[in-house]
């Protein structure tokens, strides 16, 4: 949501939105309200975000708001399914205050059409790494603990929503699909490099599987795209979220290992593109433990080592299963170059942050990684 401007002009946003988007405001902030200017703040066709200027009674002070839009709005009742799970997931994050604030609110809603706080500049004054992860992991923690148990309350929304099944590609089911797709891909290189273990390496992988897709004590709502920086912003030494388009219900350690080990998506020029945090430690994990130990809830060390391990080899395998997806066999060469970039990331934050954990399936991928000539 909060971007680099693009585009700046009097507002004209098309005579089709106009009146929802004036009835949204006034229904939002009361009579006497319009909207003055607007600033576009992405390049996606499918649903666009703007802020607005809005101008008040006299002496009123001006206020911004953010816009987000269904393109085919008010044509067509079938809109994106990722602005269709945002709306909701705001619904539902707005039932979490006061335990969870950290985030836009919502201010209104209708059809295609979502009308949000605009949350401002950033406004970063961290003195240090450790100071960024401590915030980041408060923000993430009061996620995590305020949703977990309330499912129910999540799927109740949905069904008053009318929404069906999670058709994105991200979904939760979305993501068991994809994380298979990854460990084929692997599986069938161990093959062509001739490495004769592919029975130990599966095993492993769908150990991992297991633990990130099972509910427990871990099953929180998420936001499961942070790995980009635009997703957050920093008020008053507070890390608030933003954009929650891949909101779910899943593994609550898929937020840190998104952090570490990255993901996947194409850039505007249709490109396949990983993007990572290079500086987040591994040892965002115990940070994030000993906040999580403070509760009575809270797992014990080890089964959180090892579901932490399981959580970075299954995104892992997610950037693997998209690659496979965006590249396509022809390149069979670039595939095995992004392997050789992205295993050793895991294989580091494995022997660093859950030692111990996934022994064989560490010794493999080192192996692995030696025999790929790039």
């Amino acid at each position: 949501m909060r971007r680099t401007s693009t585009d700046s002009a009097p507002v004209s946003i098309s005579g089709t939105h106009a009146g929802a988007v004036a009835q949204l405001v006034a229904h939002a902030f009361g009579p006497g309200w319009r909207i003055s200017g607007w600033t576009k703040l992405n390049h996606k066709t499918e649903v666009r975000v703007l802020r607005l200027g809005l101008a008040g009674p006299p002496g009123a002070e001006t206020k911004s708001v953010i816009l987000k839009c269904a393109a085919r709005y008010p044509v067509s009742g079938r809109y994106p399914s990722d602005f269709l799970e945002e709306q909701l997931n705001y619904q539902y994050l707005s039932r979490l205050r006061p335990g969870f604030e950290r985030f836009p609110a919502s201010l209104a809603q209708h059809q295609g059409l979502l009308l949000m706080e605009d949350l401002g500049p950033d406004t970063y004054g961290f003195n240090s790494l450790e100071e960024i992860v401590d915030a980041l992991v408060g923000t993430l923690h009061n996620l995590h603990d305020s949703s977990y148990g309330t499912e129910q309350l999540y799927l109740e929304l949905r069904a008053a929503a009318g929404l069906g099944d999670d058709e994105r590609r991200y979904s939760a089911m979305g993501c068991a699909r994809m994380f298979q797709k990854g460990c084929d891909q692997l599986s069938e290189f161990f093959t062509l490099l001739g490495l004769r273990q592919e029975q130990l390496l599966n095993r492993s992988l769908a150990e991992a599987g297991r633990l990130i897709l099972s509910p427990g004590p871990f099953w929180s709502f998420v936001h499961d795209d942070l790995a980009d920086r635009r997703q957050s912003v920093v008020l008053n030494g507070t890390i608030k979220l933003l954009d929650f388009e891949h909101g779910k219900f899943f593994h609550r350690l898929i937020d840190l290992a998104k952090l570490l080990m990255g993901k996947i998506e194409r850039d505007n020029d249709k490109k396949a593109m990983i993007y990572h945090h290079p500086n987040v430690p591994t040892g965002i994990g115990e940070v994030y433990y000993t906040r999580w130990a403070q509760s009575a809830a809270a797992p014990g060390r080890s089964e959180f080592t090892h579901h932490f391990a399981a959580a970075n080899i299954f995104q892992t395998m997610l950037i693997i299963g998209r690659l496979s997806e965006l590249q396509g066999a022809e390149v069979l060469y670039s595939t095995a170059g992004n392997l050789k970039m992205i295993l050793p990331r895991l294989v580091h934050h494995l022997e660093q942050g859950a030692p111990g954990h996934f022994q064989e399936l560490k010794a493999l991928l080192v192996m692995f990684c030696s025999r790929i000539m790039i």
